[in-house]
């Protein structure tokens, strides 16, 4: 192992229900654990099963509690762009945004008439909060790679590559470890999204 044990990193995970939010936090604490990190990861998906918001926390470092404070999350990884709006106050000054492109209306929004926000003014929201945006049509790539459910994959590749903090061959074998039937297919895009520039 190349890692320094007191490295940190906090990880602010949002999505809505089914896209794999809590698969990717769940893995990210798994990577911590092979490197003998301190970590704490929580979850919040009471509302996953009916399309609702999801949100997956990781504090890698040495934390008193689990929850991350608002305003102090490194990263902000959403599958989905108006989830990330939602959660922008969880990010640090400069920290870096990891967002899909790709926008999932909720009914409710139809039903009292408040329309979804223009793609424009939420990435020019975004881009006010920090520079370090990372824009992906994580949902497009993998319907193009015939892997409909490989966009959060997508998206953790972008997540490595950007901030470099663990060792893409070690995220590679826990891939394959944690879902060898898909193996193929989720490598796939996972290293994609590792290759994909914005």
């Amino acid at each position: 192992m190349a890692m320094a044990i007191n490295k940190h990193l906090q990880v602010h995970l949002a999505g809505v229900g089914g896209q794999g939010v809590v698969s990717i936090g769940r893995l990210l604490v798994e990577l911590g654990q092979y490197y003998g990190f301190k970590i704490k990861g929580n979850e919040t998906h009471g509302m996953s099963q009916r399309g609702g918001s999801v949100v997956f926390q990781v504090r890698i470092g040495n934390f008193s509690g689990v929850m991350i404070p608002e305003g102090e999350a490194d990263v902000l990884l959403a599958t989905e762009p108006m989830e990330a709006l939602r959660s922008i106050n969880m990010l640090k000054k400069e920290g870096i945004i990891i967002s899909d492109t790709h926008q999932i209306v909720p009914p409710i929004a139809n039903i009292i008439h408040k329309p979804y926000p223009d793609m424009e003014i939420i990435v020019e929201t975004l881009k006010r909060k920090t520079i370090n945006v990372y824009l992906i049509p994580a949902t497009r790539i993998a319907n193009e790679l015939g892997h409909s459910k490989g966009a959060n994959l997508v998206l953790l590749g972008q997540f490595i590559r950007v901030t470099d903090f663990f060792e893409i061959k070690t995220v590679e074998k826990l891939i394959e470890k944690k879902w060898p039937k898909f193996k193929e297919k989720n490598l796939e895009a996972f290293r994609t999204g590792h290759e994909f520039m914005t």
